[in-house]
C-alpha cells in the first residue's frame, strides 16, 4: 500500500485563524478610535490654552481684552481673530469641527465689559457628572480649566 503524504491545514483549521485574525483586528480597531479622540481632545486643549495666551498678550498690551459679541452660531468672532492675527495668521479651528459653534471654538458675549471674556471648546470624553455629557475646556481671564455641565459652561461673565 502507498502511502501519500498530504500536507496543508484543514477548512476548518483556516476558518479559526481567519476568526481569530478578525477578533483582533476588531480589538485594535476599537482602541485605536478611542486614541484618535483623546489626540483631538489634546490638541483642543493646546489650542484653547494658546489663545488664551494671546488674549492676556493683547490685555497687556491694551489693559482690556477684545470685546464683541459672538459671530454666527456662537463662533470666535471675526473682530478677535483679527486683533489676534500677529499671534494667529490662521485661526485654530477644531480638528473635526464638529461643536456648536463654527470653526469648533465657542466665544460668550462679552461686549459690554472688555475685562472679562470666555471662550471654550466641547471636548469629546464623556462627563463623569451625573446628568451630564459634555466636557468643556474653558479659558477665561487668566484660567484654563475643564467644566462639566448640562446645558453650557460656567463663565464668569
Amino acid at each position: 500500500m502507498k502511502r501519500t503524504n498530504t500536507s496543508g491545514f484543514t477548512l476548518i483549521e483556516l476558518l479559526v485563524v481567519v476568526a481569530i485574525i478578525g477578533i483582533l483586528a476588531t480589538i485594535v480597531t476599537v482602541s485605536f478610535r478611542g486614541i484618535q479622540a483623546d489626540a483631538r481632545d489634546a490638541n483642543r486643549q493646546a489650542e484653547v490654552k494658546n489663545i488664551q495666551l494671546a488674549m492676556e498678550r493683547y490685555y497687556a498690551n491694551n489693559a482690556a481684552y477684545p470685546a464683541y459679541a459672538p459671530g454666527a452660531d456662537g463662533e470666535v468672532p471675526a473682530e478677535v481673530k483679527s486683533v489676534l492675527a500677529d499671534s494667529f495668521p490662521v485661526f485654530p479651528t477644531d480638528p473635526q469641527d464638529t461643536g456648536s459653534c463654527a470653526g469648533g471654538y465657542c466665544w460668550v458675549d462679552n461686549a459690554a465689559d472688555g475685562q472679562k471674556y470666555c471662550l471654550y471648546a466641547i471636548l469629546e470624553k464623556e462627563g463623569t457628572v451625573p446628568d451630564t455629557e459634555t466636557v468643556y475646556f474653558v479659558a477665561d481671564e487668566g484660567f484654563v480649566r475643564e467644566d462639566q455641565s448640562a446645558t453650557t459652561p460656567s463663565c464668569s461673565l
